[in-house]
């Protein structure tokens, strides 16, 4: 249609010029540029040719462009063309105020009320895409309906679209800011943004619409939870209940704040009144039974406070009340753990290893205190200490297999040297080979004990060394699954794939610990939101506790979406639970990470399982039958580092949205002086965590140093105490002194990102600089998002390639190096030619659209599971 338009402007365009006289010639070129959408050059094309008339021509001529219009907008409505009917028809009446045609005026209108209940409906059903589509098609007919974008904005905040919701909802409110709802919604998005004027919000709601009890208790949900003022929280609370004494929920939210606030008489009487509109409600009951208890029972009440702080993260809070119940009651093993953790949370190192210490003089056979101290001291870096502590349990428990899987596990969280990495690496085989030749499953005790081994830990250490992990990692995986087939004999027999029950969809399951604003979570979303929902059935399977705004996107995107947090539910309810599902195939986002994961990886829960690169390394274990990897990561030989089946999808192997919608908010609003940056400086950001750091490239840093020596290198601290920070310090001293300089004038170690700070920092850099033998993944696409060019260097193994596959997706591979000294050299020509950085700044933000939010990739990987599934029907049992 388009292109007729055009040769009919063209056309016209070439009679007008032959004879300018003819006014018709005028009235359809207009016609076809307000058909084209150009409203404005329409009206310019008619006044030219009325102004050419006498007052009757122009009179007449009006009459002929209004009849032309009215036969257009009717002959557009019956070929469906809806928004240029209504153009037309508005034209008309703008032209001439008289002109009306009911009939036409009628089918808009029917045909306008029908587009928004489809458009309703398709929002209600979850088809969000379609029924965005629909809401802009009704916009395009009536720019001006605040119920439209108000409707549009809450399908963008349902799909955790926040800003574009935001922006929806300014419309709206800018056509009509009378209606309360309306500024709920709004406070709802806010909140979701994490802006502080949602309280705001929802008081313009109540003041409009003052039976809008939710509105109430969000603003009263903020005050506590976020802004610690629970008077102020109560009351708003009370007025809640004045506003609707019907609504139930309100008794409970103030219940519950009165009784957090152990104001237990308050709260009893809070829960009495609700229990009257529900006089069953075992929530209720159970919290009007435990104020009654908790009013009574200090220590027990010092215990429950403390529990519950800690798993609310509140860690000074939660030791408060564990000292108070340690006065009065025996501290229990599980307890230390808790009381030590949260110390470990807060960064207080000598009062965690107190802790640790009261709790193995008083239980001095008891194993999990001296794994759970071994692990936190190493997580601190203290590794000396956490050797002592490990030898002093095995004198204790010489035959405890789990204190032997940590004692094989004492790697350094980074290195001094490549001669340590050695050493290390050979005591870690040597072990290995020890633990799996002593740990002998002769009985339940036995197998029990080899169980909570695998809890404790995983290798994740060891992938951080630079080397061909393939031989441990499946010495390690074999004895995971003939620990887990011994415990679990039910779970460790090749399934069929199960038979159609009624549908023709297949069902895949997909498991992580970190479905959350996490790597994970951030790198895998678009395969549950992007396949085929007519051929397959997505189950989520999340095992972690946190849970946020991308947690929710995992709910919203799949079929069925399981939160089995390991903490409320026990691990055989887990295995159950999947395999009761019936899946056809399985994936597994990440092996390697979580020890819950390495467990279930143990086992056969589905006829097929997968592996994909959430953490890039093979899982060893004989039960996962395919790598999900990119073509552009593997190197050629990459089959030889998987004991998987290979699976090369195409690109990156993932769709990956763009992040660059949410950078303009950042732009302007942070300096680098808030960093502790120099506004002269090349700034080189290199934010992986310091494991990722191996000691034979820092003197990369160091040499880029002499040859721009503006430079300044942006590092991010790691997050537990400050001997890992010092370490790499040191290291960075080193090198920089052996060339004669000095790091503290080049190196800086930023605190702890959030997310906001992080495309702030990325933003403010100059150049990003890729780490050598473990590639950044989810950081150089976030860098790309903000246009930030990206120097790397592939490197042997999968891990050591994500930028350099995603620089060739995006097709920007000038910044990509192929020895140190070609990364060198492309390092320094950055900092030195703001042209050429510029040039490849732009370059990169002109081909966002040949990286981010590939389909491609999800065709394969749909093709690649029924492919498999085809294979393993062939199978015989």
């Amino acid at each position: 249609m388009e292109n007729n338009l055009s040769e009919q402007i063209a056309y016209y365009q070439e009679q007008i010029d032959a004879n300018p006289e003819n006014v018709d010639n005028y009235w359809y070129l207009g016609l076809n540029y307000l058909l084209q959408g150009d409203e404005s050059t329409a009206q310019d094309v008619w006044m030219s040719a009325l102004f050419q008339g006498t007052p009757e021509e122009v009179e007449e001529w009006s009459k002929d462009l209004v009849q032309l219009l009215d036969n257009s907008a009717s002959e557009q409505y019956q070929l469906g063309n809806l928004l240029a009917a209504k153009q037309c028809y508005t034209m008309a009446q703008q032209i001439d105020e008289a002109y009306q045609n009911e009939l036409l005026e009628s089918q808009l209108k029917t045909s306008t009320t029908r587009l928004f209940e489809e458009a309703l409906s398709l929002a209600q059903s979850g088809e969000h895409d379609a029924a965005i589509t629909k809401h802009q098609e009704l916009l395009n007919l009536e720019p001006e309906n605040a119920i439209i974008w108000h409707n549009l904005a809450l399908i963008y905040y349902k799909i955790c679209q926040y800003w574009n919701a935001y922006q929806a909802m300014e419309q709206s409110l800018r056509i009509d800011s009378s209606i309360g709802l309306h500024y709920y919604t709004l406070g709802l998005i806010l909140e979701s943004l994490k802006r502080a004027t949602a309280i705001e919000a929802y008081q313009k709601a109540i003041k409009i619409d003052g039976k809008l009890v939710d509105a109430y208790n969000r603003w009263a949900n903020i005050l506590y939870r976020e802004l610690n003022k629970p008077e102020e929280a109560t009351e708003i609370l009370r007025r809640a209940i004045a506003a609707n004494p019907e609504h139930f929920g309100s008794y409970v939210n103030l219940g519950l704040i009165l009784f957090e606030s152990q104001k237990f008489d308050e709260a009893i009487a809070i829960y009495q009144q609700a229990l009257e509109l529900k006089p069953n409600d075992p929530d209720i009951l159970h919290n009007l039974e435990l104020s009654h208890k908790l009013k009574e029972d200090p220590a027990a009440l010092a215990l429950y406070f403390g529990n519950i702080a800690y798993k609310a993260a509140e860690y000074q809070k939660a030791v408060d009340y564990f000292e108070k119940f340690a006065v009065l009651d025996t501290v229990m093993p599980q307890l230390y753990i808790k009381w030590a953790d949260c110390y470990k949370s807060l960064d207080q190192e000598d009062n965690m290893k107190e802790v640790f210490q009261k709790g193995i003089e008083q239980y001095p056979d008891y194993s999990l205190l001296y794994g759970t101290f071994f692990l936190n001291l190493r997580s601190f870096g203290e590794i000396e200490e956490a050797k002592e502590i490990i030898d002093d349990a095995l004198k204790v428990l010489p035959h405890d297999v789990s204190l032997k899987r940590l004692n094989q596990v004492l790697l350094p969280i980074i290195y001094d040297s490549t001669e340590e990495i050695e050493t290390c690496r050979n005591r870690f085989k040597e072990l290995s080979d020890k633990l799996v030749d002593e740990t002998i499953l002769d009985s339940p005790a036995a197998i029990r004990d080899a169980v909570d081994s695998i809890d404790y830990t995983t290798n994740f250490y060891l992938q951080y060394q630079g080397k061909n992990d393939l031989d441990l990692q499946v010495k390690y995986g074999n004895f995971v699954h003939k620990v887990m087939a011994a415990a679990y004999p039910q779970w460790s027999q090749q399934l069929p794939i199960p038979e159609n029950r009624g549908s023709s969809k297949i069902r895949l399951g997909f498991v992580s610990s970190f479905l959350y604003n996490h790597t994970v979570g951030k790198l895998f979303l678009g395969w549950i939101q992007l396949l085929n929902r007519d051929k397959f059935e997505i189950y989520c399977y999340y095992l972690g506790s946190h849970q946020d705004g991308m947690t929710g996107k995992y709910k919203l995107f799949s079929d069925v979406f399981r939160h089995l947090d390991v903490k409320q539910v026990n691990f055989e309810d887990i295995c159950q639970t999947v395999v009761n599902d019936q899946l056809s195939v399985l994936t597994y986002l990440d092996i390697g990470m979580d020890p819950l994961i390495t467990k279930l990886a143990g086992l056969q829960l589905a006829p097929i399982q997968c592996l994909s690169w959430g953490h890039p390394i093979t899982s060893g274990s004989p039960t996962i039958d395919y790598f999900l990897s990119s073509d552009l990561m593997e190197p050629a030989n990459g089959e030889q580092h998987y004991c998987e089946r290979l699976i090369r999808l195409p690109n990156i192997s993932i769709s990956y949205p763009d992040p660059q919608p949410a950078i303009p908010e950042i732009t302007n609003s942070k300096q680098r002086s808030d960093f502790n940056l120099r506004d002269d400086s090349i700034i080189y950001l290199s934010c992986q965590s310091l494991y990722k750091y191996l000691p034979q490239y820092d003197y990369i840093f160091a040499v880029i140093a002499q040859r721009v020596p503006q430079a300044q290198f942006v590092f991010v601290r790691y997050h537990y105490g400050e001997k890992i920070n010092e370490q790499f310090r040191r290291r960075l001293a080193k090198a920089f002194a052996e060339v004669g300089l000095n790091s503290e004038d080049y190196c800086v170690i930023l605190p702890r990102l959030n997310q906001y700070n992080y495309f702030a920092i990325n933003t403010l850099s100059d150049v990003y600089l890729d780490t050598l033998s473990w590639s950044g993944g989810n950081t150089t696409l976030e860098a790309i998002g903000c246009n930030l060019p990206v120097v790397t260097c592939p490197g042997e193994f999968m891990r050591g390639r994500h930028s350099y596959a995603i620089l060739q997706m995006l097709g920007v591979t000038e910044t990509i190096a192929h020895t140190e000294a070609e990364y060198i050299d492309t390092a320094v020509r950055l900092g030195l030619e703001p042209e050429w950085r510029q040039a490849i700044r732009e370059k990169i933000a002109a081909n966002h659209a040949n990286l981010y939010s590939d389909r491609v990739c999800i065709e394969a990987l749909e093709t690649f599971y029924s492919q498999a599934i085809e294979q393993h029907q062939s199978k015989i049992y």
